[in-house]
């Protein structure tokens, strides 16, 4: 399979994950109160799904998961920064579909100011999928 094939595999799979946990935490994050135990729930799995996908590319293919998640992770911080602006509507509910509602269970509640949450989740879920491809990858390389 092509780069370009796996770069849609990769999208696929990411909006097929991100739409029911923002979903299960989308009262949460619409009216500004607690996740509900089912987003927090749904929150921690998102993240576990995104660092076993990235461990499993990483340890079964050539596909290089770099560029979509510099893209995508990417476009999802520059959508965030410019839908807080409260210029965007339009953008800043789809970043927060996308982006930060599926961590709202996780990053509800911290000390970390609501503008700063998004940002940071952003960046925490790039480093998770980077991360967790390396670590497939270096298993990859030992195994043969």
């Amino acid at each position: 399979m092509h780069q370009r094939d796996w770069n849609i595999v990769h999208l696929f799979s990411a909006l097929l994950l991100a739409a029911p946990v923002s979903y299960a935490n989308y009262e949460g994050y619409i009216k500004g109160g607690e996740p509900s135990l089912t987003g927090m729930i749904c929150s921690f799995l998102f993240v576990g799904c995104w660092f076993f996908y990235g461990f499993l590319i990483g340890k079964n293919t050539k596909s290089s998961l770099f560029f979509f998640s510099s893209f995508y992770w990417g476009c999802g911080l520059v959508l965030f920064l410019l839908g807080s602006t409260g210029e965007a509507f339009f953008i800043s509910i789809f970043s927060t579909l996308l982006y930060t509602g599926p961590l709202y269970g996780l990053m509800h509640g911290t000390n970390v100011p609501p503008t700063m949450t998004g940002a940071l989740s952003i960046i925490l879920m790039y480093a998770i999928s980077i991360g967790s491809f390396l670590v497939g990858r270096r298993k990859q390389k030992t195994l043969l």
